[in-house]
């Protein structure tokens, strides 16, 4: 069940970067948008081919950046 929370948690993010403006992605070069995306398109799509360690990696050591990013986003956009 843990799995499959992580790769719906997961879907979710990458379907949300999906739908950001393309300037306000400019605004964060250093995040991989298009990886973002494209990892939900595999996780969604992919069944059976998903590797645990992969998940696991994205989990303890990319979202953290990630979360970090959006939060400086977010502030950003509430000072303007």
């Amino acid at each position: 069940m843990f799995r499959f929370a992580l790769e719906r948690q997961l879907e979710i993010i990458g379907e949300a970067a999906n739908h950001l403006s393309v300037p306000l992605k400019e605004s964060a070069p250093e995040t991989e948008w298009r990886k973002i995306i494209a990892f939900r398109h595999f996780v969604t799509h992919e069944y059976f081919g998903i590797d645990l360690e992969l998940l696991w990696d994205i989990t303890t050591q990319k979202l953290d950046p990630l979360r970090q990013t959006v939060e400086r986003i977010l502030a950003e956009q509430f000072l303007e």
